[in-house]
């Protein structure tokens, strides 16, 4: 099979991101921490939250004695969010972790759970159960549905259901052990569905033997708060989302865990590579985008597909040149180091337009001004187009130093990259050097243009979920 997999980690066997001692140590807290209690797995997208949160389901399976037994249910929001049912997810997610609990005293909650919906509608139960208990306003709101639903006495119901579901998990517990839910993919949801789910577990679901674990960004967080209650301040944003997270960990990035994970799958992909190699791949894409190990398999799936192009057009000269005689692991580094700069917020660095366009000169010229860049003086008039473009996009002068800093660190990293196997360090880019770009260039300017188009769509897709 060709091409890396976007699946997360199945068993601690498939770690190469160095996770497992982090979900032995999850395991063992969970196994003795006081409950109820909820865990936040925090990352952004791609991080490793699903393959951590699975490493750690293993380990409390594996290591479940008969004298502290843990009992464990996995819930999937992405999958019941599709077919127009993200409006009752949170009910279906207590529908569903009912039926898993225990499947024969499931009917009487989905009964309960069916007067609510079906008095209210779509979504008013919802906003009944998340205000239940907050003082008299939460009295005028539940009158006001009532009148809605015909008379029903919300409250009532609402109190019933969650003494319902109180008792079911504290009967697990009492018989089975503690009970750990992990809910995966808030992440790939409407942010407003996330913080509406995680409301109505905050008052169904929280019971003394209940863990949970949940998949979540603060940022998720944050844009749910503000598209549902208009909350925008950060001490406001904090106290949320400690009132519902306990215990909050961001997934880590180690660097030696991340060059062993870049080298691991280099080899996977028959990628030629050298350690010095493996350290630009990581430094590369932590320096632009970050690193991630979704981006990092989806940009090594191009540079192999890029390769396999260019294996298949070698009888062709006037497409892929032969006499360049370049080294395969300079064309996959190359080509992954543009990849970086496509993924980067590149717009601001108007100083170094078309990097390979004019005379070799003028291409020497601005290349070298990138190697110099984190040791410029940003008050130099050819840096004159970067504050500018800086300054328009609201970065304050505060912060312009750290802006320089990273881009300067990408970019010495950039120059770095692009130059071939057995070129001195300390000597400026040869012509030569840049005739063999110009052409590697060529040859793939056709896939990285519709890389760029990928990417846009994605970003796309990722502001709509």
């Amino acid at each position: 099979m060709m091409g890396l997999r976007d699946l997360p980690i199945s068993s601690p066997g498939e770690d190469r991101l160095g996770l497992k001692v982090y979900a032995e140590i999850f395991a063992d807290y969970i196994r003795d921490c006081s409950t109820p209690t909820t865990i936040a797995i925090q990352g952004d997208w791609g991080c490793g939250k699903t393959s951590l949160m699975r490493l750690i389901k293993s380990e409390l399976e594996s290591g479940s004695q008969k004298d502290s037994p843990i009992n464990t249910l996995w819930f999937h929001t992405w999958q019941f969010s599709q077919f127009s049912q993200a409006d009752n997810l949170p009910f279906l997610l207590i529908q569903d972790l009912a039926r898993k609990i225990d499947s024969r005293k499931s009917n009487d909650i989905t009964n309960r759970l069916l007067s609510i919906t079906g008095a209210l509608g779509k979504g008013i139960a919802l906003s009944a159960a998340s205000i239940v208990g907050q003082g008299e306003a939460a009295k005028n709101v539940i009158a006001n549905l009532e009148k809605m639903s015909k008379g029903t006495d919300m409250a009532h119901e609402i109190e019933d259901l969650h003494e319902k579901l109180m008792e079911l998990i504290r009967a697990k517990a009492r018989t089975s052990g503690r009970l750990v839910i992990f809910v995966d993919d808030l992440d790939r949801i409407r942010p407003v569905r996330a913080i509406e789910l995680l409301e109505v577990m905050k008052l169904f679901l929280e019971s003394e033997g209940c863990v949970f674990v949940l998949a979540i960004d603060y940022e998720v967080i944050r844009r749910g708060l503000e598209e549902k209650f208009g909350i925008a301040k950060a001490e406001s944003l904090e106290s949320y989302f400690d009132k519902l997270i306990q215990v909050p960990f961001r997934v880590p990035q180690d660097r030696a865990g991340n060059r062993l994970y870049t080298h691991h799958l280099l080899d996977s992909l028959g990628i030629k590579h050298s350690d010095k190699d493996v350290e630009l791949y990581v430094n590369l894409l932590d320096r632009s985008a970050g690193f991630n190990p979704r981006k990092m398999k989806r940009l090594l799936n191009t540079i192999l597909l890029h390769l396999m192009v260019g294996k298949k057009l070698f009888n062709r000269p006037d497409i892929f040149p032969m006499h360049l005689n370049v080294d395969s692991a300079d064309i996959a580094r190359l080509l992954f180091a543009f990849q970086c700069l496509a993924l980067m917020d590149y717009a601001p660095l108007k100083a170094f337009p078309e990097l390979f366009s004019g005379t070799v000169e003028e291409i020497r010229e601005r290349l070298e001004r990138l190697r110099s860049f984190s040791r410029e003086d940003i008050t130099k008039p050819h840096f004159d187009g970067l504050r500018e473009a800086l300054a328009k996009k609201g970065v304050s002068p505060g912060m312009l130093n750290g802006i320089v800093e990273r881009y300067g660190s990408f970019l010495e990293t950039f120059y770095r990259a692009i130059r071939f196997t057995g070129a001195p360090d300390d000597q400026p880019i040869s012509a030569k050097e840049i005739q063999k770009l110009r052409e590697i260039l060529d040859f793939s300017a056709i896939i990285l243009e519709q890389q760029g188009i990928d990417n846009e769509l994605q970003d796309e897709n990722c502001r709509e979920n």
